[in-house]
């Protein structure tokens, strides 16, 4: 699935620049290229939930990298944690 405002591609709901799911915002949306991971890193498709048709993520993985940047075709993937203390001991910030 493409994001239909900036056309990356959007493994789940999110986009990899913005973060909105349906780009309910219309305002300075300005494309910038991802930050990239090295491919032996794995990635998480993060924790969120969709209420009234807007994705509210946990804590950190709306911008952490492990989501958000572009992922090759074969890539090493994780579960995202089930309990957070503090913070997601995974989370790579951008």
């Amino acid at each position: 699935m493409n994001c239909s405002r900036c056309g990356w591609d959007i493994p789940n709901p999110g986009c990899y620049v913005c973060g909105e799911s349906c780009h309910e915002k219309e305002s300075n949306h300005e494309r910038q290229a991802p930050r990239l991971l090295h491919n032996d890193l794995a990635r998480c498709d993060g924790s969120f939930s969709i209420e009234n048709g807007k994705t509210h993520w946990r804590e950190g993985c709306e911008t952490c990298l492990r989501r958000t940047a572009p992922r090759p075709d074969r890539v090493v993937m994780m579960q995202p944690p089930l309990i957070i203390a503090f913070e997601c001991e995974y989370l790579i910030e951008p």
